[in-house]
């Protein structure tokens, strides 16, 4: 049984590797890190479904790099766990702008191990 450090790790690790230029943009990929239900709640209010993510993720030609940081994680069941943190980019002067209070939950699967189920992103007030 794994424990929650290694647990909180492993999914940030996950969490993180969406949200990075570097992740290669690839269907394969994708197909197992999103949910076959994923929906996402954007910044902006709206409501994306998988197909719109995974579209927008591998059309995007150029982008940002997003920092994050004050994760906590919670253990909704012995599957399902609930990831919350807090992601901002930075100006070349270090400021952080587009602060963002974030939630995704996880569900392990059996096929693919831990999936993101849906993800919400509110904008912090700056």
């Amino acid at each position: 049984m794994i424990n929650h450090a290694d647990l909180m790790q492993h999914i940030v690790e996950l969490e993180i590797s969406l949200h990075q230029p570097a992740l290669p943009r690839d269907e394969k990929i994708l197909e197992q890190l999103l949910h076959s239900e994923f929906a996402e709640i954007g910044r902006s209010g709206k409501l994306y479904n998988r197909n719109d993510i995974v579209v927008a993720l591998l059309g995007e030609t150029e982008q940002l790099k997003i920092e994050a940081e004050n994760f906590a994680l919670s253990k909704i069941s012995e599957n399902e766990v609930i990831l919350t943190y807090q992601s901002f980019e930075l100006t070349e002067g270090n400021v952080k702008v587009r602060r963002t209070l974030r939630s995704s939950i996880w569900q392990r699967s059996e096929r693919y191990g831990w999936q993101v189920r849906f993800h919400q992103g509110t904008p912090i007030k700056e």
